[in-house]
């Protein structure tokens, strides 16, 4: 069941308050598939967003709906010539509105953002393997399992695996100068 009035769009530093407020919300469910952070300061906060704005290939996507954060998926690309072609997100939605589409939508949007930028050719994530939803939600839009990152996590008291997976385009980079020995 998809929600039409959901809104997804890039964050902005305005959105700092929301986003803390959304983030309290979602360390207070105590979920097992997420790490449990320090809530930021609000400053903290506008300068992360900030970050991902001035930065080539970075992104923080915001599901809102009645004017408040119901979902939201970073990315963050490599800072090196050898990685800035890949990036890593993650993703989080807020309770109430699991399994409602939200997820679908920001993982596409950001297929498509991503898809957009120049030079730029993976997207991985990890999942822990007891996030059953997540996993299918990847697998349904494109994302290959590559990997296992034996006791890669610690969510639930003990080091557990991690799953990697990945959506890759396919591109073509020419010879670069930077690649030179």
């Amino acid at each position: 069941m998809t929600n039409p009035n959901i809104e997804i769009r890039d964050a902005e530093t305005c959105d700092a308050a929301s986003v803390l407020d959304y983030l309290t919300e979602l360390q207070s469910e105590k979920l097992d598939t997420i790490s449990r952070m320090q809530i930021p300061s609000l400053k903290s906060e506008q300068d992360w967003i900030g970050g991902a704005i001035d930065a080539e290939h970075d992104a923080i996507l915001l599901a809102w709906k009645n004017e408040a954060v119901i979902g939201m998926l970073d990315v963050q690309s490599g800072k090196r010539p050898h990685n800035r072609h890949a990036g890593m997100f993650g993703m989080s939605v807020a309770r109430n509105w699991r399994q409602r589409g939200v997820g679908t939508r920001l993982v596409r949007a950001v297929l498509e953002r991503c898809g957009s930028w120049q030079d730029f050719c993976r997207l991985e994530l990890n999942v822990v393997p007891w996030n059953t939803g997540a996993i299918s939600l990847y697998e349904k839009l494109g994302f290959e399992h590559e990997g296992r990152k034996r006791k890669g996590v610690n969510f639930r008291g003990t080091p557990e695996d991690l799953l990697v997976m990945s959506y890759t385009w396919d591109r073509d980079f020419g010879n670069e100068s930077d690649t030179k020995p």
